[in-house]
């Protein structure tokens, strides 16, 4: 006979929030929801892959997370990944990548593993200064060790995070319905006890890994409705996830279908998510400008007449975002680049790209008035005070996530601390190392931070930027 237990509330119990999440998560949700256009599960799903990295709880015999998206093509799959990688590591390269069309027969897949005793190919487990292990690397950064054995070797697991701190490491395994059968039974034994056996007798441990897997199943039974890079009325999700489901059935095995953590479906993009790609991809362009290293930093306003015409130029195939890419290459950053090598434009000049009727190209003018960097030659870099302020919490965390980010990714700012306030009035304060170049180019991006300078040749607090 079974004792049924209630616990009491009250007294000293003080209920927990569980669905309140870390500043870390904040963080990361915040970087990916302004780069990700039209994919919230995949975000989620990212999220908790990323969270699961920091839980001291967690099952320590696994992976930190499987997870298998389906979709589209060129609806965000692999580039979801590559965002989550840039997040962690500063570099959306820094992973693992394999290519499911490169491992369609069986000794491919066994190249991940390297070759078994007495097999051609076979390499004994190195050792430290063993000279079987490559070393790359320069004077400015540590060199990494490669095992050119086994692609899934530990060092090349550790140099794939190209010197991050962060413990993540990413594997992408794009369009694995493509692979040999012998990659899904190395995975099942990866995801089942997180370490795979190299053929070298060698152990390696995937339990700081995230799998994330990329599938265009049952894509081509929906081709027969407009489902490209806009969503059309006749094509819903639940379409894409009735013919999903059945195609995994047919495509896997049920126990590797198990051992999936999650699956996200993404989803074709609305026309308003569409224009959105097109607002993000001219961020990430004045992102690339702001950190120039030539030194030519400029402030790029493109208006909503060059953003229709790119949008018009994009929606006219099915490209999806790689289309996008390409025409913002051809129509905007290939005239930047050569009005660049001319010196036509300025450092602090303001560009404005506006579409005239009738062309077939945007038009580009030069706002000299609008200048607001100064040119320094190697300045003191100072400590400064960045404070955000707002009047949500839940707001004010998500824009300072980004920030937080940019100040060292975009502004090449040094953050030595960042504390939030969350009781009112919140705010978000950073201090960071910076020269005065780099305190106007913040306040180009984020007009609304406060930055006080806390130091300076003559030792008093001034205020650097109003």
């Amino acid at each position: 006979m079974s004792t049924k237990t209630t616990v009491k509330t009250g007294g000293n119990l003080r209920r927990l929030n569980t669905h309140e999440i870390s500043p870390q998560e904040h963080e990361f949700r915040a970087f990916m929801e302004t780069r990700l256009v039209g994919q919230p599960e995949a975000i989620d799903a990212l999220a908790r892959a990323y969270r699961a990295a920091f839980n001291p709880v967690r099952n320590p015999f696994a992976p930190l997370s499987t997870l298998l998206f389906i979709g589209p093509s060129r609806s965000g799959k692999s580039h979801s990944v590559s965002l989550a990688a840039d997040f962690c590591h500063g570099d959306p390269e820094a992973m693992v990548e394999l290519e499911g069309g490169e491992l369609q027969k069986e000794h491919e897949v066994l190249k991940l593993v390297g070759a078994p005793p007495s097999y051609l190919g076979y390499k004994k487990p190195p050792e430290d200064g063993d000279d079987s292990l490559e070393r790359l690397g320069g004077k400015e950064k540590q060199p990494v060790k490669i095992d050119p054995s086994a692609k899934l070797a530990p060092e090349n697991l550790e140099a794939s995070r190209k010197g991050s701190s962060c413990p993540i490491v990413w594997i992408r395994i794009n369009e694995i319905e493509k692979a040999h059968k012998a990659l899904f039974d190395l995975l099942l034994g990866a995801t089942d006890n997180g370490k795979i056996n190299l053929g070298n007798n060698r152990t390696v441990s995937l339990r700081n890994c995230i799998i994330v897997m990329t599938s265009n199943l049952g894509m081509a039974e929906l081709q027969r409705k407009p489902i490209g890079f806009v969503l059309r009325q006749q094509t819903t999700v639940e379409d894409v996830k009735s013919v999903v489901d059945k195609a995994m059935e047919g495509e896997f095995r049920p126990e590797f279908r198990n051992r999936i953590d999650e699956t996200v479906v993404f989803h074709p993009l609305t026309p308003e998510q569409v224009r959105k790609v097109v607002d993000v991809e001219v961020g990430r362009i004045q992102d690339r400008i702001t950190n120039n290293a030539s030194g030519q930093m400029f402030v790029l306003d493109v208006d909503d007449e060059a953003k229709d015409f790119i949008l018009a130029r994009s929606d006219s195939s099915a490209g999806g975002v790689a289309d996008m890419k390409r025409t913002l290459k051809h129509l905007l950053e290939e005239p930047l680049g050569n009005e660049l090598l001319k010196h036509t434009i300025n450092l602090g000049d303001r560009v404005v790209v506006t579409h005239e009727e009738g062309s077939d190209e945007l038009a580009f003018f030069v706002d000299a008035d609008g200048a607001l960097l100064v040119k320094t030659a190697r300045e003191r870099r100072l400590r400064h005070a960045v404070v955000l302020a707002g009047d949500d919490l839940a707001e004010l965390q998500d824009e300072s996530a980004a920030l937080v980010h940019d100040l060292e990714e975009v502004f090449g700012m040094t953050v030595e601390e960042f504390t939030y306030r969350k009781a009112a009035p919140y705010a978000l304060k950073a201090t960071v190392l910076a020269t005065e170049q780099q305190v106007k180019a913040l306040k180009v991006k984020y007009p609304s931070v406060k930055v006080t300078c806390l130091e300076s040749p003559e030792g008093d607090e001034r205020e650097a930027v109003a």
